[in-house]
């Protein structure tokens, strides 16, 4: 099934852009998700597809992140005055896209690769020539700078880790600041396994190389951008106290406590599933309040609860008979 059939799609806060084209209609029953990383208290915007119908989502407690430049994050690299990006070249090839790597397992003198100028001193964080682990570092900060003004058409800088063959890539940076900027890469994206592969998910525990490539199908010259520092982020475990989903008038209060790892779900039937990390289920519950509905077209989902927190949230739509 297309997904442009058939997306309950989240978005930034307060903002989806709307799917162009026009689409057949899916079957009924056809069931369609998609999930992202959503914050504590906040706003989100759900585009629905299909009619009317009751909210069903998934929630799963995420771990708290340390600030930048907190020290109990991992350095990956410190450079003065800052390494500068490469060029694209005018191939288009995917190599011709690189902005910089490093790579973590190679000899000294090979572990910055592909930037357009050195740095007067850089250095990686990791000495060992070893594969990362970064289990509990799977998010990075990145301090960038840009030469000059802001542009109106901002290219984008695309952050990957590289581990046993597989990628993860990060949300793409959009260049449309001048100065100094720290960015906060929270979360990546799984590069899809090949079909018929057995092959499980990407292993932050053996992280070989980090590389920025320039995201494709943009025009004109990049800006003279330099990376002056690179942190993989701590993480800590927390709680997700009393999550609440929101939805015009109608609210629903989850009457738990989620530890990192743990997951709550409101299926067809109205009640409340909460289960533990290991996906064992832990209790049944009725919510408290109502069951929002979604309408056709653009929600918007105000979320809240007793402390910030971060969560995964998968919300999930069925279509109706016509």
């Amino acid at each position: 099934m297309n997904l442009l059939n058939c997306l309950a799609a989240i978005g930034l806060p307060l903002a989806m852009p709307a799917l162009a084209g026009a689409a057949a209609a899916p079957e009924a029953g056809t069931l369609c998700s998609r999930s992202i990383r959503v914050q504590f208290p906040g706003t989100v915007a759900v585009t629905n597809r299909f009619g009317p119908q009751p909210l069903r989502f998934r929630l799963q407690a995420l771990p708290a992140l340390a600030a930048p430049g907190d020290t109990a994050n991992l350095l990956l690299l410190s450079a003065e005055p800052g390494l500068l990006l490469q060029a694209p070249s005018a191939s288009g090839s995917a190599t011709s896209l690189v902005a910089g790597r490093l790579v973590f397992t190679a000899p000294a003198a090979r572990q910055i690769q592909d930037f357009g100028a050195p740095a007067l001193r850089a250095t990686l964080g990791p000495t060992n020539r070893a594969p990362l682990n970064l289990r509990r570092h799977r998010a990075l900060a990145i301090w960038l700078e840009l030469d000059g003004p802001p542009s109106s058409e901002p290219l984008a800088l695309e952050v990957q880790l590289e581990a046993g063959g597989r990628t993860v890539q990060f949300p793409p940076i959009q260049l449309g600041f001048s100065g100094a900027r720290t960015v906060l890469l929270p979360e990546a994206a799984d590069e899809p396994a090949p079909a018929g592969s057995a092959a499980g998910g990407f292993d932050y525990g053996a992280v070989s190389a980090l590389s920025l490539r320039w995201a494709p199908g943009r025009a004109g010259p990049p800006p003279a951008c330099r990376v002056r520092r690179i942190e993989a982020v701590a993480e800590f475990d927390g709680l997700l106290m009393m999550p609440e989903l929101t939805i015009d008038e109608t609210r629903l209060v989850i009457t738990a406590a989620l530890r990192t790892g743990d997951s709550v779900e409101l299926g067809g039937d109205g009640r409340l599933r909460v289960f533990d990390a290991a996906g064992d289920l832990l209790t049944l519950m009725d919510p408290y309040g109502g069951v929002p509905r979604l309408k056709g077209g653009v929600n918007h989902v105000r979320l809240h609860s007793a402390e910030p927190a971060a969560a995964r949230m998968t919300l999930i739509t069925r279509a109706q008979e016509p």
